[in-house]
């Protein structure tokens, strides 16, 4: 037994002068995993849902972006939702109408012209 009561213990005194633990890393794996995770998720759904609903969920976005004034991010979506369904005549217009807001009329006016076309066919 130790004689004096107040007197560190060896075991107090590791682990006051040990240097602090870091979890950063451990929480950075954890979150990589999670992520993975989520898109296999995100995958799977893809494949469950199709390419129709998959398009349409794209163009949601896109519409979105747009009128946040985010023009680029709702191009990008209008191009995968056109991508899945050449023939959603209205993603064209969507598209047409986020070029003509960046100052593009000529790649607007091919999208409303596209648009024109699938809506023959």
């Amino acid at each position: 037994m130790n004689s004096r009561p107040n007197a560190p213990t060896e075991q107090s005194d590791r682990s006051s002068s040990s240097v602090p633990t870091r979890h950063l890393p451990t929480c950075v794996i954890v979150l990589g995993i999670a992520l993975v995770f989520v898109l296999l998720v995100v995958g799977a759904l893809a494949l469950l849902i199709g390419p129709d609903l998959m398009a349409s969920i794209h163009q949601i976005r896109g519409t979105t972006y747009y009128e946040q004034g985010n023009l680029d991010l709702a191009i990008a979506e209008f191009d995968q939702a056109i991508e899945l369904r050449p023939e959603l005549a209205s993603a064209y217009v969507d598209r047409g109408l986020a070029f003509q807001g960046k100052g593009d009329p000529a790649r607007a006016l091919e999208d409303y012209i596209r648009r024109s076309r699938s809506n023959r066919s």
